[in-house]
């Protein structure tokens, strides 16, 4: 597994940001929630898709990421400085909690479903936890697990029946404006 917190996410290389969190229960939401802005970045954070590259952390990008509660994903909305959406991105996990600080960590599964904001769908981190299970840093059962689940919201993105997409887009001027008082 790959642990990390959500105000240190895997990926960018972090020089300067800002960061919020809350707990939401509500009848279309409950989980947590927070809101990083990547003030500046050591350089932009570049992922390869099937015939492109698309950059997913900048100065001045925004992540929004909702973790409901009891799910074995968590989901990041991705924006541009400009306040445009990149993607979406689904990281599948074993699970995430507050750690004794009371900050949210996420114990991943190394898949991540990519989703571009027309819907073009791809599954990321293959080879990584097929590593993962050879060099026995995941279990048989959570390496079923996170294909398990990834199989299953793929099919949901597909079929437009994802769970949270309604939070997400309820709970994004709520959060923003938050975060514009932080």
């Amino acid at each position: 597994m790959k642990t990390w917190q959500v105000d240190h996410p895997d990926g960018p290389d972090l020089q300067k940001k800002r960061f919020a969190m809350t707990r939401i229960d509500s009848r279309e939401f409950s989980g947590y929630v927070s809101l990083l802005l990547l003030e500046h970045v050591r350089e932009p954070l570049m992922v390869t898709l099937p015939g492109t590259e698309v950059c997913i952390a900048d100065d001045g990008f925004l992540w929004l990421q909702h973790f409901p509660a009891g799910a074995r994903y968590v989901v990041t909305s991705i924006f541009n400085a400009q306040r445009e959406l990149v993607r979406w991105r689904v990281d599948i996990v074993a699970r995430h909690y507050l750690n004794e600080q009371g900050m949210l960590t996420c114990e991943g599964l190394y898949l991540t479903i990519d989703v571009s904001p027309l819907g073009e769908i791809h599954l990321l981190g293959i080879v990584d936890l097929d590593e993962a299970l050879r060099k026995q840093a995941v279990t048989s059962v959570m390496y079923e697990t996170a294909w398990r689940e990834a199989d299953h919201l793929m099919l949901a993105l597909e079929e437009d029946v994802f769970p949270c997409s309604g939070s997400v887009k309820r709970t994004w001027s709520a959060c923003y404006q938050c975060y514009n008082q932080y």
